[in-house]
């Protein structure tokens, strides 16, 4: 088993920062149990459609053995970047990078005992994740 961690790029223009705000908005209202408010959000946006044209930059599926790795690292589960900004990740993997780098036998307790996922394999992932998110900080984070 393994997370599907992918970039998704929208057209950067305000009426596409307009949508992503507001339908960030309606996630939240959902979130908060207030669906009759997220629907009249989504609503008033008309044919979003017509106007977002998305577009996969990167895809990630690092194993589940990670998930203990990625708690202790970022101080929750990586699945709380999902909806958010790349830059937001970025940010939470530039953190996560400068800690475990710091603490490496710390880390290094949470490698799985059948090798898949390690620290050592860990560190380059995220590196290269961060890297990513920096070139598309823009780009919106998706962890199923």
């Amino acid at each position: 088993m393994s997370y599907d961690i992918t970039l998704t790029t929208v057209l950067e223009h305000e009426t596409v920062r307009h949508i992503a705000a507001e339908l960030a908005v309606a996630a939240s209202e959902l979130n908060c149990g207030c669906r009759a408010d997220a629907e009249a959000r989504i609503a008033s946006l008309g044919d979003v459609n017509a106007a977002l044209r998305p577009c996969d930059v990167a895809y990630w599926d690092p194993t589940y053995n990670y998930a203990a790795m990625f708690t202790a690292a970022f101080g929750h589960s990586i699945r709380d970047f999902s909806g958010k900004r790349a830059s937001a990740m970025g940010a939470g993997l530039r953190s996560a990078i400068v800690a475990m780098q710091a603490d490496p036998t710390k880390f290094k307790a949470f490698d799985a005992p059948n090798g898949w996922g390690t620290y050592d394999d860990l560190i380059p992932l995220l590196e290269t994740m961060r890297d990513t998110c920096e070139a598309y900080p823009n780009a919106m984070v998706s962890v199923q």
